[in-house]
């Protein structure tokens, strides 16, 4: 799945799931069930990638602020 941050920083928790892969600019970070993380708002797009171990489904929480 390809996402933008619209100039907004996402904050993500990864509630259910093993893993998941966040690429961006060439760069691949993993984040592990129940991990919390920041995507700046100066990266614009990035990629999700669900990583299956054990389980079937990876739910990964994403707050940010809305546009007034």
């Amino acid at each position: 799945t390809i996402r933008s941050t619209e100039n907004r920083f996402h904050l993500c928790v990864l509630v259910e799931g093993d893993a998941v892969e966040i690429r961006y600019r060439n760069r691949t970070r993993r984040y592990n069930y129940l991990e919390t993380f920041l995507i700046p708002a100066s990266i614009g797009e990035y990629r999700l990638r669900p990583v299956r171990h054990n389980s079937t489904r990876s739910i990964l929480l994403i707050a940010y602020l809305k546009k007034f």
